[in-house]
């Protein structure tokens, strides 16, 4: 599993003196076999060394980065294996001993990139696509826990309150002793209910889940959602009419659907609020330049950009700036530009750096009108920052 923890690491190891390989492989079963994914792996890596060497790169480099093919291969020939797994992300820099291997639910495109730093886009699209969930299925006395992640289903726990009374009938003196009754096993489901709503918190403490959907009977629903604390009352986008003993592949498939839509529904009230912000002159940048400028200055909240979307620009080595104008030196502080194959992907790993989000929008016809880019910001761009001489 990737979590965000793991690309901060990531952005966090940026290495001057070598250069690092970033390997992703398509392992998934239904389309390749070991002997395929292997092939793949050994010529991906003989392009790669090919190209490396018309480069003419210092002794060190290349033998740093020998080690780096050599175990790539030996990991996914000899140590591999793929169980579940459907994607593999390997970063390796043998001359400073970075290894990190990650196992991914989805399949991946294959490709190996080497570069001064780990290329993290595809991780990036992975962690914006699936977000965290918990679905609690409750009834009067009985509830399960699970997390949903990655296209992953997992229970946690399952919760039973052997004191809760069945319902029953007794005569009594105009129905009081029955009435008595009835408040009794209330009480007792109240409680159920009360110690399920402070195990899910519990759980929110541990997994810090995105979102919760909550599953059960109509007539317990309502209940078990006043007993919830209120930061999970945020998070509540889904209810489902389902039975606490529903079987998991159900379950799985009914909570995959609710991520897609919830998914889809949270990307285009993005862009709406773009383009409102944009049409008013608010919190709002579009197009690569604008978007390039506010994030200079530290000013983006929220990168939204289209899939697959690419620009080859400049980096200026003194501050960072990010440009696709071409100039000789950078026009904010005078420092060398060196070329980047793409500057969007340097802006995302910025992005994350300063603690901002980034969502990956897929075919969305108002976005692309908006150049394929753009940014709900911190604050309002002033026109002294608009100005600034970056494109």
């Amino acid at each position: 599993m990737i979590s965000s923890a793991d690309i901060e690491k990531l952005l966090n190891f940026k290495e001057e003196t070598y250069k690092t390989c970033s390997f992703y492989l398509n392992v998934d079963g239904s389309k390749y076999t070991p002997r395929d994914y292997e092939t793949i792996t050994k010529n991906l890596i003989k392009e790669r060394r090919l190209e490396l060497e018309a480069e003419h790169l210092p002794h060190g480099v290349m033998k740093s980065l020998e080690g780096d093919f050599e175990k790539i291969e030996r990991f996914v020939v000899e140590e591999f294996k793929r169980n579940n797994t459907r994607g593999l992300a390997i970063f390796s820099c043998s001359g400073k001993d970075f290894w990190q291997v990650y196992r991914l639910p989805r399949p991946v495109k294959n490709i190996l990139v080497v570069g001064n730093d780990p290329y993290i886009r595809p991780l990036t699209v992975l962690l914006d696509e699936y977000h965290r969930y918990c679905l609690v299925l409750v009834s009067r006395d009985k509830a399960r826990i699970f997390e949903v992640y990655l296209g992953e289903i997992l229970e946690h726990f399952k919760v039973f309150d052997e004191e809760v009374p069945g319902k029953v009938r007794i005569a009594g003196w105009y129905g009081l002793e029955e009435k008595r009754i009835e408040r009794h096993i209330e009480y007792h489901v109240y409680r159920h209910l009360k110690q399920v709503a402070d195990r899910v918190f519990d759980f929110f403490k541990e997994k810090r889940f995105d979102y919760l959907v909550i599953g059960g009977r109509s007539d317990i629903l309502p209940e078990f959602e006043r007993c919830l604390h209120s930061f999970l009352i945020k998070r509540l986008v889904a209810r489902l009419d389902l039975d606490v003993e529903t079987p998991i592949q159900e379950i799985k498939t009914q909570i995959l659907q609710i991520e897609r839509d919830v998914e889809q529904k949270q990307e285009v009230q993005l862009v709406t609020r773009l383009m409102e912000e944009v049409a008013t002159g608010g919190f709002g940048v579009f197009g690569l330049h604008d978007t390039l400028k506010a994030l200079y200055v530290g000013n983006i909240h929220t990168l939204l950009v289209e899939e697959d979307f690419s620009a080859p620009g400049l980096e200026c080595q003194n501050c960072g700036l990010l440009t696709t104008v071409e100039e000789k030196s950078c026009p904010i502080c005078q420092g060398p530009l060196v070329e980047v194959p793409d500057v969007v992907d340097e802006a995302i790993e910025e992005v994350y750096r300063q603690r901002g989000e980034v969502e990956h929008i897929p075919n969305n016809p108002i976005l692309k009108q908006l150049g394929r880019i753009g940014a709900l910001l911190r604050f309002k761009m002033p026109a002294s920052l608009r100005a600034l001489p970056l494109t």
